[in-house]
């Protein structure tokens, strides 16, 4: 029995906004597949036919939601039915059979004859379904489609439970072999390419039969090295995690040309285009435009009607369902301005050198316009609109005082997002923002002039010290207290700002209480920006305490004690995916 082992990081489960990237990258996948080339010989017709095959098929599954793809954009995906549930409804099956019906039109027959036969010699015993995997051409042989399978498969031993495939092909036969399944004999419908029925048992649970000692793992990797270790670890598990890491980085930065060069909002509101359209639209050059939009197709955020046609012919769209993440601003899911962030701390690599052999730093102002604006437009949907519209209405107190009208201070107040979203759900407030960083200032007071609000939000080119004492219902900072050089100092100002009935709001990363190797995706997400710019900005300030982006929660504890609270309170009402909200307790 082969143990599959691998790391987590770069592999999760599908969302439902992953649906048409999922589609595309199993039809890119599948395109040369003997049984799809056999269902539809023309290539032409087979990359519509596969697109709009796999999208009823992630349809149909859908409601399992056992669909795994990976984290640096969808570059293939695996498509599990879990243990003991039927793939569909039998009505949904009849529907299913329609649709493929359909699709392959003249050759309905042989579409029809192989669902037959696959469900003929489908085993009774309950198990583990794996209905489709694979991986986009250009990254195939990386690892990524063991890693694709290795969340279910380790369910699947974890709890001694039996796992089936067909392979559609002898490389394919080959790879799931790998993976510890084993092939029955082949089987066709009518005179179509054959199929492999493989089942794979669970992993025998304790150290792998025929391993050398306790605790140790035996895997054969991709070029027939076995390469044993005494923890789980693998040469090959790590090349995957690596290598998914370098995919991230080029993917990080061709969402920054999509987004600085207007691709992505071209595409969004002007629609579907060739290499040649999108240049003129944009003043950008039609050879760049076009490595770029075929890149995106791979990586799954864009659609091409027609794979095989000449280069300068392809026409690229972006799916409906990546709009919000790619080119609208205002969406609470867009994601591209992480982007202009990462690029902004890499044009000062030899800076941060510097300061990691020296202990010194690189400060917010050197870092420059895209750290400050892709930080403002990362959080922009969540300070201006979400925050005054689900967090601070469930806090009745402060809810009541800023609908009398009642007085604000927004310390770190970055670009102004918050005490203008503040300014415009309650027409009665009053904010007063506080930013070190005069670029921001400048931005802030721009925005709330932009947004109809500079008569109520007034921007102060100082720390908190400069703050009114005793008269502000609310004094709040938004993601900005990890950043601080001293934010003891800062908490002491905001304790001192606030009225006798007032509320001390703290909003910053949602990390785990403890440090631990097996940190989830938001951990991994936020040590990766204090890697980059927030300790080297918290540090460029001589004495700085040098907290960095994942500030526990013991630590802000720590920093409010030593202010004068009493303690913090975690609002657990006010959810959110990658921040947590706290309330200083006086």
């Amino acid at each position: 029995m082969t143990t599959v082992a691998t790391t987590r990081s770069h592999v999760r489960r599908a969302a439902p906004t992953d649906a048409v990237a999922v589609g595309s990258a199993l039809a890119a996948a599948f395109h040369d597949d003997p049984v799809f080339a056999w269902i539809w010989p023309a290539e032409e017709e087979r990359g519509d036919a596969a697109r709009a095959f796999f999208d009823a098929v992630v349809d149909v599954l859908a409601l399992h939601d056992d669909i795994w793809t990976t984290t640096a954009g969808v570059t293939g995906a695996a498509l599990w039915v879990p243990y003991g549930s039927p793939p569909m409804s039998e009505e949904r099956g009849e529907q299913f059979g329609e649709e493929l019906a359909a699709l392959a039109g003249p050759r309905a027959d042989r579409a029809l004859a192989l669902v037959a036969a696959m469900e003929e010699r489908h085993p009774e015993a309950p198990h583990e379904y794996l209905w489709f995997a694979g991986v986009v051409p250009v990254a195939q042989g990386r690892g990524i489609g063991s890693a694709l399978l290795a969340p279910v498969l380790e369910r699947a031993d974890q709890h001694g439970r039996p796992a089936y495939l067909e392979a559609t092909s002898e490389r394919n036969k080959v790879f799931y072999e790998r993976c510890g399944f084993r092939a029955g004999a082949p089987f066709s419908a009518a005179d179509g390419p054959p199929l492999w029925p493989m089942w794979r048992e669970p992993a025998t649970p304790g150290p792998a039969r025929g391993a050398p000692g306790p605790m140790s793992t035996a895997v054969t990797t991709t070029d027939g090295h076995t390469d044993m270790t005494t923890d789980g670890r693998t040469t090959e598990a790590c090349a995957e995690a690596v290598f998914a890491g370098i995919l991230g980085m080029e993917q990080t930065t061709a969402l920054y040309l999509g987004d600085r060069l207007g691709w992505y909002r071209s595409l969004a509101q002007d629609g579907p285009a060739t290499a040649g359209e999108l240049a003129a639209r944009t003043g950008t050059a039609a050879r760049y435009a076009r490595e770029w939009l075929e890149h995106q197709a791979v990586c799954g955020l864009l659609t091409v009607d027609h794979p095989a046609a000449p280069p300068d012919g392809r026409r690229f769209a972006m799916p409906d369902a990546h709009v919000p993440v790619l080119a609208d601003l205002t969406s609470e899911s867009v994601l591209t301005p992480f982007a202009r962030i990462l690029v902004a701390s890499l044009r000062r690599i030899d800076d941060l050198l510097e300061a990691y052999r020296t202990g010194g730093g690189v400060s917010w102002e050197r870092l420059g316009d895209d750290a400050r604006e892709g930080q403002s437009a990362q959080n922009r949907p969540l300070l201006r609109d979400a925050l005054p519209r689900d967090h601070l209405p469930r806090l009745g107190e402060v809810d009541v005082a800023l609908r009398a009208g009642g007085r604000v201070a927004d310390v770190g107040c970055g670009e102004g997002w918050s005490g203008i979203g503040i300014a415009r759900a309650y027409p009665r407030a009053r904010v007063d923002g506080f930013d070190v960083d005069a670029a921001s200032v400048e931005a802030a007071r721009r925005h709330a002039a932009a947004e109809g609000v500079a008569d109520r939000v007034r921007v102060h080119h100082s720390d908190v010290s400069a703050a009114e004492a005793g008269v502000h219902d609310l004094v709040c900072a938004f993601e900005c207290v990890h950043d601080m050089p001293d934010p003891v100092g800062a908490l002491a100002g905001m304790r001192r700002a606030v009225a006798p009935a007032g509320t001390v709001l703290v909003m910053d990363e949602k990390v785990a209480d403890a440090f631990a190797p097996d940190g989830d995706d938001v951990e991994q997400l936020f040590y990766g920006f204090s890697l980059m710019c927030c300790l080297p900005d918290g540090l460029s300030t001589p004495g700085s305490v040098g907290t960095g982006t994942v500030m526990r929660r013991g630590t802000l504890e720590s920093y409010a004690r030593a202010a004068g609270f009493s303690g913090v309170e975690v609002l657990d009402d006010l959810e959110h995916d990658i921040f947590r909200f706290y309330r200083l307790v006086p």
